[in-house]
C-alpha cells in the first residue's frame, strides 16, 4: 500500500536500484484521490517455533517479549492477520500467553500448529547404516579375495615360465 501511494507520487522503485523518492510539497499531496489497496491473500501470516522464545528463563523470554511487543505493532500495520505458534513434543506450552491480548487488540488470529515427529526413530537409522557398512565389507572382502587369487595365479604363471 505504502508503495502505491509513493508511485502516485511520483517514487520510482526499479530492481536492483535504491528507491528514487521525488521531493512532495502539501499542493501535491491534496490532488491525490482516495483509493482502496485490497491484499492479493486473505490470510497473510507467520510462523514461529514457541521453543524460539526460550520461556523456561524469565530474563531471556523478558527480552523476547519485548520486541515481539514492537514485532506486533509492525505486523498489524502491514496488514498481517495471523500468526502460527508451532509447537514441538518437548515444549511445556502451547502458547506465549503474554502475548494473547497483544494480538487479540490488534486484530490478529492466534493459531496454533504441532509438529509432526520424525518420520524414522534414529534407532532404524543406524540399524540400516550397519547393514550398509556389512554390505560394504562383504564386497570389500570379496575384492581382497579375487585380488589374491589372480596374485597367485600370476605367480603360478611365473612360475611354470621358469
Amino acid at each position: 500500500m505504502r508503495r502505491q501511494f509513493s508511485r502516485k507520487l511520483g517514487a520510482r522503485f526499479a530492481p536492483g536500484v535504491s528507491p528514487l523518492y521525488p521531493h512532495i510539497d502539501a499542493q501535491r499531496l491534496r490532488t491525490i484521490e482516495p483509493f482502496r489497496v485490497t491484499p492479493a491473500f486473505k490470510r497473510r501470516a507467520f510462523a514461529s517455533d514457541i521453543m524460539t522464545w526460550n520461556y523456561s528463563f524469565a530474563d531471556r523470554l523478558e527480552l523476547h517479549l519485548r520486541h515481539d511487543r514492537e514485532f506486533i505493532s509492525w505486523m498489524a500495520r502491514r496488514g498481517i492477520n495471523a500468526f502460527s505458534y508451532i509447537r514441538h513434543a518437548h515444549d511445556t506450552r502451547l502458547k506465549i500467553d503474554e502475548l494473547a491480548p497483544l494480538l487479540r487488540e490488534r486484530g490478529i488470529d492466534a493459531e496454533y500448529a504441532v509438529r509432526p515427529a520424525t518420520p524414522a526413530p534414529a534407532r532404524t537409522i543406524r540399524r540400516s547404516s550397519r547393514v550398509f557398512s556389512r554390505r560394504r565389507r562383504r564386497r570389500a572382502n570379496s575384492q581382497r579375495q579375487s585380488l589374491r587369487l589372480e596374485s597367485r595365479r600370476t605367480r603360478a604363471g611365473q612360475a611354470k615360465a621358469r
